[in-house]
């Protein structure tokens, strides 16, 4: 099984180039590098890593290379979230999150903090979580034969999960996933920082505060009257209770804000990406439905993981250089990254990259999980993966339990999306 590029398509340089031959070379080149950089931030990356690795602009570099990537993002020391903190302080108005913070002391802290409310034995309540709700969403629509599984699967199922495990469940799941995509597109996709959606972003902030706020008040009296609160929020109250002064309400709403903002639209992509490759591939289909009826989830991560590796969620990340390094060194080629340089790191064409990954164009399962660097690597990889892989997994596989799986008949059953974020995908189905 064998997947390639799409071909006779305008790429990124292409339209760079021609720009950059316009009126104004200089303005028309930023425009679109802003304009792919927030639509298609993987095609940017994989075109130059195939076509100018050495691509650069002032003040911005663009690492592509499975080797240099890894360097970037293991030199917390040279390669700052800096851009992050950042976004995460304007868009929250007070303190960055974790994923805002360079390494250090208060990071080390802040982490055990936070670990202490997400646990790894949690790992086994989320998936019978995700599997309750999924199968329940999945049986409704299976009563009229059809599901949008952005907006009635995708998005709806993880706000669930997260209304049970956290302890947010929203004012209802709608505005719980519409107060995160605007923030997490603000903080994570909007990388050269368009106005109306950091505007957008402070808006859902506001109102995502507000509610986390009154939630946190509501909360604190029912566990004082007795209810037994077994969730994130909950553990984070009983620890501020026992005694810890830096757990404060705020620094409890700031960090279930963000927690909230990058679970929902990741893993919305992730069960969107992966069930549209399997329907156009009857091999995988088979197989991966096969381990999902079997209830093989070890065998259906490893389908999910190597799905992703073609179209992950997370194609870029972005770092600042705090002083000048030579990436590379003691490589065959070495480059100079100097001070102050915003670096666009490419997880996803890092995973095509055939000088380090074996057959790239190749489905296999074989791989190492080095290979896949979905959830980053280093200090700062994604401290919601343990979530994301249950929510994704336990999803897809109640999807392809479902009989007759099937597209929606023409333009209905073709997966839509705007920017990184699916946004329409109809499918048939009938009930168990």
């Amino acid at each position: 099984m064998v997947s390639g590029p799409m071909t006779g398509a305008v790429t990124f340089l292409d339209e760079y180039r021609a720009s950059r031959n316009s009126g104004t070379p200089a303005e028309s080149g930023v425009a679109v590098l802003r304009e792919w950089l927030t639509l298609r931030a993987d095609a940017v990356l994989e075109d130059l890593r195939t076509h100018d690795p050495e691509f650069a602009l002032p003040g911005l570099a663009f690492i592509t290379s499975y080797d240099d990537v890894l360097e970037v993002l293991s030199r917390s020391d040279v390669f700052s979230v800096a851009p992050y903190g950042e976004a995460m302080t304007r868009i929250n108005r007070g303190p960055s999150f974790l994923l805002g913070m360079d390494d250090g002391p208060e990071y080390r802290r802040q982490l055990e903090r936070l670990g202490s409310a997400f646990r790894r034995e949690d790992e086994g309540r989320v998936r019978e979580r995700a599997a309750v709700h999924a199968t329940e969403t999945l049986t409704a629509a299976a009563a009229g034969g059809r599901l949008d599984l952005v907006g009635g699967f995708g998005r709806l199922v993880p706000s669930l999960v997260i209304g049970d495990y956290f302890g947010v469940p929203g004012p209802d799941p709608a505005s719980l996933a519409r107060w995160a995509r605007a923030i997490f597109t603000d903080a994570f996709v909007n990388l050269l920082g368009v106005p109306l959606l950091s505007r957008r972003a402070m808006r859902a902030s506001l109102e995502f505060r507000a509610y986390l706020d009154e939630l946190i008040a509501d909360t604190r009296a029912d566990r004082a009257g007795g209810v037994i609160c077994d969730h994130v929020l909950g553990r984070m109250l009983e620890r501020q209770e026992g005694g810890d002064a830096q757990s404060a309400d705020t620094w409890i709403r700031d960090n279930l804000l963000w927690c909230v903002a990058g679970v929902i639209d990741n893993v919305n992509a992730a069960v969107c990406r992966v069930i549209d490759r399997w329907l156009d591939d009857a091999e995988l289909l088979e197989a991966t439905t096969a381990a999902a009826r079997e209830h093989d989830m070890a065998r259906l991560q490893s389908f999910v993981f190597e799905t992703l590796r073609f179209h992950t969620p997370t194609p870029v990340v972005i770092r600042r250089s705090v002083r000048a390094h030579t990436l590379g060194e003691g490589r065959r080629k070495t480059r100079i990254i100097p001070a102050d340089t915003t670096v666009f790191v490419g997880l996803g064409t890092a995973m095509m990259d055939p000088s380090a990954v074996d057959s790239p164009r190749a489905f296999r399962l074989d791989r190492p999980d080095e290979h896949y660097l979905h959830f980053g690597a280093g200090v700062h990889h994604c401290l919601g993966r343990q979530t994301a892989v249950a929510l994704v997994t336990e999803m897809a596989a109640a999807l392809l339990r479902m009989p007759h799986l099937r597209r929606a008949e023409g333009f209905d059953g073709r997966l839509r999306s705007v920017g990184p974020f699916p946004t329409t995908f109809i499918l048939e189905l009938r009930p168990l």
